[in-house]
C-alpha cells in the first residue's frame, strides 16, 4: 500500500500554498492592509485611535466614521507608526474648526456668567463669606449639612489618603485640569477627575451632589465650594491659625512674605516623618507645592492664610499632629 498523498490531494495542496502565496503578496503590496498587518503584529490593538482606514472592517463599530465605515481618521495618537499621513478633508477641517469655536465661545460665556454673578453675590454679606469659603459661616454648614454622610466619608477618606495636603492638591488638581484655571466644572468632569484621584462616586452620588450646589440647574458647580463643604476646623484650632498668623505678620503689612514662610520650616519634626511615613524632603516639597499660586507675588494675605490651614486642618485627625504640623512650619508655642 502506497502511504503518500494522492495525486488529488497533492494537486490541492499546491494550490492552496500559490493561493496563500498570491494572497500574502497583495497584502504586502497594499499600503492599507500592510499597515493594519503591521500594527496587529506589533500588538497595537487600540484600533479607535488609527488614522488610516481599516480594510477588514464591514460595519461602522466603535472605530468608524459613520458616513465612512473604512477609517478612523478621527481617532489617532496611540499607534507609533510614522509610515502613514492623514489630512482630514475640508469638509472636516470646517467641522472642527466650528466645534473648536463653539467650545470656546461656550467656556467663555461660562466663565464671564460666573463673574458676573459673583460680582453680584458678594455684595450681598452672607454669600460673600460663602465664596470666600469660611468653614464657620451660616450658609456653608447648611449646605455641607445637606451632604448625605457615606458620601462625606468617602471624599474625606480619599482626601485624606493623599496624606496631610490632600484637600489642597485635590483643589490644585481640579483648577490645573481647567483650561482657564477656573473654579467651575461639570458632571462628568467632576466624577471622572475625582475617580482619577480614588474618591469613586456613583452616578447617584454625583446627581445628589449637584442637586445641592448647582445653583442654576446647568450642570455645573463650583468645586472650591463643594470642597469647602467637607472642610473639618475646630474652634482651638482656628485660634491656633490665627496665633500662628500673628507671630508671622509685620507691622503696617496687611501680609506675609511667602519666602518668609518657605525659610522657617524643619519638616524633621513633621509627624509624618517621626513616625517614619515619609522623608523631610518629600514633605518639604509636599508642603511648597500646596501652596500652589502664592509663590509668583511673594505675598499670603491674612484670609489666604487662614483658608491655607483650614484645608489641612481638614485632612489631619489627630490635634497633636496638627499642632506638630505647625510647630514644623515655624509656630512658636
Amino acid at each position: 500500500m502506497n502511504g503518500g498523498a494522492s495525486p488529488e490531494k497533492k494537486e490541492i495542496k499546491k494550490g492552496i500554498t500559490k493561493f496563500n502565496a498570491n494572497a500574502n503578496n497583495i497584502m504586502r503590496n497594499n499600503s492599507d492592509s500592510n499597515f493594519w498587518l503591521n500594527n496587529i503584529n506589533s500588538g497595537n490593538i487600540y484600533r479607535s485611535f488609527l488614522k488610516k482606514p481599516n480594510p477588514f472592517a464591514r460595519s461602522s463599530g466603535f472605530t468608524q466614521l459613520l458616513k465612512d465605515t473604512k477609517g478612523a481618521v478621527q481617532y489617532y495618537q496611540n499607534v507609533k507608526n510614522e509610515d502613514f499621513n492623514f489630512e482630514p478633508s475640508e469638509e472636516e477641517k470646517k467641522i472642527m474648526e466650528e466645534e473648536r469655536k463653539k467650545k470656546e465661545e461656550e467656556e467663555k460665556r461660562l466663565k464671564e456668567e460666573m463673574e458676573e454673578n459673583l460680582k453680584k453675590i458678594s455684595t450681598i454679606p452672607d454669600m460673600k463669606n460663602l465664596i470666600l469659603g469660611y468653614v464657620t459661616d451660616e450658609n456653608l454648614i447648611k449646605l455641607s449639612n445637606k451632604i448625605p454622610k457615606e458620601i462625606k466619608d468617602k471624599i474625606i477618606k480619599g482626601m485624606m489618603q493623599r496624606g496631610w495636603v490632600g484637600l489642597r492638591l485635590l483643589k490644585i488638581f481640579l483648577r490645573g485640569l481647567s483650561k482657564n484655571k477656573s473654579e467651575i466644572i461639570g458632571r462628568n468632569d467632576f466624577k471622572y477627575y475625582l475617580n482619577s484621584q480614588a474618591i469613586v462616586l456613583t452616578d447617584d452620588e454625583v446627581s445628589k451632589i449637584f442637586e445641592i450646589f448647582d445653583f442654576k440647574r446647568k450642570d455645573f458647580i463650583n468645586f472650591i465650594i463643594v470642597l469647602n463643604c467637607f472642610r473639618r476646623v475646630s474652634e482651638n484650632r482656628k485660634d491656633l491659625i490665627q496665633k500662628f498668623y500673628n507671630q508671622l505678620k509685620t507691622e503696617n503689612l496687611d501680609f506675609i512674605s511667602f519666602t518668609k514662610l518657605t525659610k522657617m520650616v524643619d519638616m524633621n519634626y513633621h509627624p509624618e516623618a517621626t513616625k517614619f511615613i515619609k522623608v523631610a524632603p518629600e514633605i518639604l516639597k509636599e508642603y511648597l507645592i500646596s501652596w500652589d499660586n502664592f509663590k509668583e507675588d511673594d505675598r499670603v494675605t491674612e484670609d489666604q492664610f487662614k483658608q491655607y490651614w483650614f484645608d489641612i486642618s481638614t485632612c489631619v485627625d489627630d490635634d497633636d499632629d496638627f499642632i506638630q504640623i505647625l510647630r514644623s512650619v515655624g509656630y512658636k508655642d
